[in-house]
């Protein structure tokens, strides 16, 4: 073979190499709704399907969003050649709860201008602006940072009859704000209106300005999705990956902002469970009630009936899977058990009654339910769950035991009861380490 045509090969051949290493795909991990966890890269993500291949299977693993609690997205090092990010400063919120960071944000008339950090520049309508931050914190020492943003927090929570400026005097620690109408927003001054009297405030003094809103615009009320990564929080409609164009982008349909296409570094987490789920520790019960194991005499309220996100001796809500009950790839030649940490749920203490208000559209609840494993000697109780007061599970959850999945029908029903009974055999026994961990506990629609 010629020497020309063996370079102009190998050339070629290097080409295309670099070609896929610049545009491979990112690292994914689905959490679906029963929290089972998949992690694979990215083959498609379309409005009705997200698929992944994992590297030890033939096919790739495709799921519905309807499925899927949350995507997790890896983010893969700078290669270069993208354009470098703005440095946020301003961080500016809508009326359905979106909020981006940026540069700067100007407006005239009825509407804005906002240069995004991830976005590039942006004509918002002001209808749908609820506050902009318009100092950048980042430029404060953090004591001092966080102190500011505690009290601009505190600021938006007010309830008011205007438009309200927000005024930091240079070297202060603290806010003030105006109640009254704002203007234009531009480089130097904000325009303000107090008692009919229109002022041109200093933008160095300005650390915010919050728009009154007669009604929120139901329009843009959250679609189920929430997009997710530094300085960004976005209500989606629907998410899609372009692969077409240099590393790859994210389209994002949204409710009040439109398309927008973001780098493919912008987005860290996609979460499908806004509206669809709702955690039983983040509800209050409508009614509640704890009974003392017999004999026993404790004041200490750790040992009351119930924790949240948390166990009653540990600060991780934990479950423990004998060696026999792990699959080959989870268990070790030594035999050693496997716990596993959930985030949320709930730990309940025998004897125990909660009972929940199912809201509309919610058809199923879930949990993994099982023994604390600090109390698994002799944890033992009776679990049932009913709805409206039928039965709909009812089971013995002993220590030692590998933990046991629940599902529930609850198509139409209006409240949910949890039931921890005693389940010792011992009667001197009754609520010696009865602590259930109901982890994962949820609805979902």
């Amino acid at each position: 073979m010629p020497a020309t045509l063996t370079r102009n090969l190998l050339l070629s051949n290097l080409l295309t190499l670099l070609l896929l290493v610049a545009t491979a795909a990112p690292g994914i991990r689905v959490t679906t709704l029963d929290e089972a966890q998949v992690a694979g890269e990215l083959v498609s993500w379309t409005a009705k399907e997200v698929s992944l291949q994992q590297a030890d299977k033939p096919l790739p693993d495709i799921y519905s969003p309807r499925q899927l609690l949350r995507v997790d997205i890896e983010q893969a090092p700078n290669r270069g050649g993208t354009e470098p990010r703005l440095e946020p400063g301003v961080e500016i919120s809508l009326v359905e709860g979106s909020s981006l960071t940026g540069a700067d944000f100007r407006s005239t008339g009825a509407t804005a201008t906002f240069d995004g950090a991830v976005v590039p520049s942006l004509e918002i309508p002001l209808d749908v602006v609820r506050s902009v931050r318009l100092a950048n914190l980042a430029e404060e020492e953090a004591h001092l940072a966080s102190r500011l943003e505690a009290e601009w927090q505190e600021i938006l929570a007010t309830e008011s009859a205007g438009d309200l400026i927000v005024i930091r005097k240079p070297g202060a620690d603290g806010l003030s704000y105006i109640e009254g109408v704002l203007g234009d927003v531009g480089a130097q001054s904000v325009q303000f209106t107090l008692d009919g009297s229109t002022l041109k405030v200093n933008r160095t003094k300005v650390f915010g300005v919050v728009y009154y809103h007669v009604e929120e615009k139901t329009q843009g009320a959250p679609a189920g999705t929430v997009v997710e990564g530094e300085g960004l929080r976005l209500f989606a409609s629907q998410i899609v990956w372009d692969s077409a164009k240099g590393e790859g982008e994210w389209v994002v349909e949204t409710p009040l902002l439109g398309s927008l296409r973001l780098p493919a570094s912008a987005i860290q987490q996609v979460d499908y469970s806004s509206g669809r789920l709702l955690y039983l520790s983040d509800l209050e019960p409508v009614r509640s009630e704890w009974r003392r194991p017999p004999g026993t005499f404790v004041a200490d309220p750790r040992f009351m009936g119930l924790a949240r996100d948390r166990g009653f001796y540990s600060p991780e809500l934990e479950l423990e899977y004998p060696a026999s009950s792990l699959s080959a790839d989870e268990s070790t030649s030594a035999g050693i058990p496997r716990r596993k940490a959930f985030k949320k749920g709930l730990a309940l203490r025998s004897y125990i009654e909660q009972t929940y208000r199912i809201p509309q559209g919610f058809t199923r609840f879930r949990a993994t339910a099982g023994i604390d494993p600090r109390t698994q000697a002799t944890g033992h109780v009776e679990l049932r769950v009913l709805g409206d007061g039928r039965e709909l599970f009812k089971r013995s959850i002993r220590g030692g035991e590998a933990p046991v999945e629940l599902e529930c029908e609850v198509t139409g029903l209006k409240e949910l009861t949890i039931v921890v009974d005693f389940g010792a055999d011992d009667p001197l026994d009754m609520g010696a380490g009865d602590n259930l961990h109901l982890a994962g506990a949820r609805l979902t629609q």
